[in-house]
């Protein structure tokens, strides 16, 4: 395959226990959608044809979504007149071409992206299941860090957003060389990646969020990393690939929205997000004042 997505939903959600016990993640609802179908339009509109899905909690679940089995539903709306909804229902999922992959041992961000290697020919994005972008144009961020890889031929481009200092200690950080402009995007020139520092230790406040850009030499560096705790790193993947004197660029979100829905706080902001893009803003400020 070229030009595809990877996309990691393999695990358990334990964050979101007890509903992640009967469904994965990546099917929870994010208004009436399940979260993956809306990284998989992401990935559509971002010009991206071929899908490697990686499974295992509840992997059936995740292959229902794309199953047809509603002939009954069909049936039932067309019936009553409902042909808006059957279109709607007709229109929920975008064509691309899916390929599942199982995951036998939960073994790990990078031993998830492992799994794609025999299907990936050519640069490749790796999208998480667990992070929403809201943004005004679906799937620019990755047209632009696709752009940014053919420009500076970069073997790495991660995407980041700007913290507050305070919030450094939860995420994955970069410490950059320097920055400037491609393509009137900021983008960051990243000589070392620091997991989870205390704050005064962070280099930047600029987190590395889930949407990555890798060439197929990420598996040789990813297979080097020996598993602690059960699980390959791939942050001392990408670590390994600096020090070798490879190129590692971030983008910069500018003013795209970015949440961690494997969390509840996350899940709920991403939740209210994404409704009040298609209500409208007013409109679900009213409902939350209604309520509280």
């Amino acid at each position: 395959m070229t030009k595809c997505a990877v996309i990691p939903a393999a695990g358990y959600g334990t964050r979101l226990l007890p509903i992640t016990r009967i469904l994965p993640k990546a099917v929870l609802p994010l208004g009436t959608i399940p979260i993956l179908v809306d990284i998989l339009w992401e990935a559509k509109f971002a010009g991206i044809r071929d899908v490697i899905l990686i499974t295992h909690w509840r992997e059936k679940v995740i292959r229902y979504v794309f199953e047809d089995g509603v002939e009954e539903l069909v049936e039932w709306l067309k019936l009553r007149g409902r042909e808006d909804l059957v279109k709607r229902l007709v229109e929920s999922l975008p064509q691309l071409n899916i390929v599942f992959v199982h995951q036998p041992r939960l073994n790990g961000l990078g031993g998830a992206i492992l799994l794609a290697e025999k299907y990936v020919e050519d640069i490749f994005v790796v999208m998480l299941a667990d992070n929403i972008i809201i943004e005004r144009e679906k799937g620019s961020l990755l047209r632009k860090m696709l752009k940014v890889q053919k420009l500076t031929k970069a073997d790495i481009v991660l995407s980041v957003a700007e913290v507050e200092p305070k919030e450094v200690s939860r995420f994955g950080v970069i410490k950059f060389s320097k920055d400037g402009l491609i393509d009137r995007t900021r983008i960051f020139y990243v000589e070392d990646l620091i997991e989870k520092p205390p704050i005064d230790r962070a280099p930047s406040n600029m987190v590395i969020v889930g949407r990555y850009v890798f060439t197929p030499e990420i598996f040789e560096y990813l297979r080097r990393v020996p598993e602690e705790k059960g699980e390959i790193d791939e942050t001392k993947a990408f670590k390994k690939q600096i020090l070798s004197g490879k190129k590692v660029v971030a983008v910069d979100l500018g003013d795209r929205i970015w949440f961690d829905v494997g969390n509840v706080e996350g899940y709920f902001k991403a939740f209210l997000a994404f409704i009040a893009q298609k209500e409208g803003e007013e409109k679900v400020k009213r409902w939350i004042r209604e309520v509280l």
